[in-house]
């Protein structure tokens, strides 16, 4: 996405999925100063509030990244609570991608309630680290 109030040409088209590669990716809410963020219900600045908000220094999953046309990078959350922007020209950047971070999640469910020892290199038979992952 663009900086905050950097102007970009289109009309409100679809940026994609919120990171390299498809899927969620994770933001934080990092205001510059410590107020939360109203999220809208549809990506306008000035459009309806859901009732939700972001709190300073909220990471959150974004599932789609959309150019408004205002110039202003919407951010549509993962878990159904709305959209989020960027920045404005008159605030600048409230939100930033964390380009280390996935929104992916792994859990791991055996038949059978067994902690699995983890190992030293990607093959069962490499020495176990002594740490084990637990069930759920």
């Amino acid at each position: 996405p663009s900086a905050a109030g950097a102007p970009r040409g289109g009309d409100a088209a679809e940026e994609g999925a919120g990171g390299a590669g498809g899927g969620s990716a994770v933001w934080h809410y990092a205001p510059k100063e410590p107020k939360p963020l109203a999220i809208r219900s549809i990506p306008e600045v000035s459009g309806p509030r859901t009732g939700h908000m972001l709190q300073p220094g909220e990471a959150f999953a974004v599932d789609e990244v959309r150019e408004g046309r205002d110039h202003v990078s919407y951010l549509r959350l993962s878990d159904g609570r709305g959209w989020a922007f960027v920045g404005k020209a008159d605030v600048g950047t409230l939100c930033l991608q964390d380009l280390r971070a996935t929104a992916l999640s792994w859990r791991y469910l055996p038949p059978e309630p067994k902690e699995l020892a983890i190992r030293t290199a990607p093959e069962l038979g490499s020495a176990r680290t002594g740490a084990v992952l637990s069930p759920g």
